[in-house]
């Protein structure tokens, strides 16, 4: 069984922002089984995705897009991955959260491109 991880696309790279990691081992607990997250993190150990800290600047940068955007309870995996977006220089991020990154506007003011579309 293969999954989906909200990942930001960065050139040919799936890079996910390593607060995803404790989001999706939750989803996963509860939704599926121990061997697909198992199956995940051997996929991460193979290459095909590339875990991008949240260093100092990121968890900053993300609180302060929580507190800008507190009335709509944006949480922090969602903020560090958007921070992360802008940190790559990316334009487009997998994710199937629609509410909060819909909201959400790049420094120069452009939404991101959603993925899947």
């Amino acid at each position: 069984m293969r999954i989906r991880v909200p990942a930001v696309v960065a050139a040919v790279l799936l890079v996910v922002p390593v607060p995803v990691l404790v989001e999706l081992d939750y989803w996963l607990r509860k939704n599926a089984t121990i061997d697909v997250w198992l199956a995940f993190a051997e996929d991460v150990q193979s290459g095909a995705y590339t875990l991008w800290p949240a260093d100092p600047a990121i968890v900053v940068a993300a609180a302060r897009l929580q507190s800008r955007f507190s009335d709509q309870g944006l949480g922090f995996v969602d903020a560090a991955v958007f921070c992360s977006c802008q940190a790559l220089g990316e334009r487009k991020v997998a994710t199937l959260d629609r509410r909060h990154f819909s909201v959400l506007r790049t420094n120069d003011g452009r939404a991101l491109d959603l993925l899947p579309s």
